[in-house]
């Protein structure tokens, strides 16, 4: 989940909702509790066993990253 917290600085105290897995992708919400801040989404996809970030923000096109539509 490193890749999923990039947007804050370390001493920001933040909630990870998994909102979807379908297969080998993920959908996240980052959400900002000791600061204020965006709800950030982060789209991952596992690779030999570990999650790894596809990409993250606010304005994110799914499609354009090759995000499977079930999981946007």
């Amino acid at each position: 989940m490193d890749y999923a917290l990039e947007g804050y600085p370390s001493s920001v105290k933040v909630r990870i909702t998994v909102i979807k897995i379908i297969g080998d992708y993920a959908k996240v919400l980052i959400t900002p509790l000791s600061a204020p801040g965006d709800i950030l989404t982060a789209y991952m996809r596992k690779v030999n066993g570990q999650w790894v970030g596809i990409d993250i923000g606010t304005g994110i096109n799914a499609q354009e990253e090759g995000i499977p539509k079930e999981v946007w």
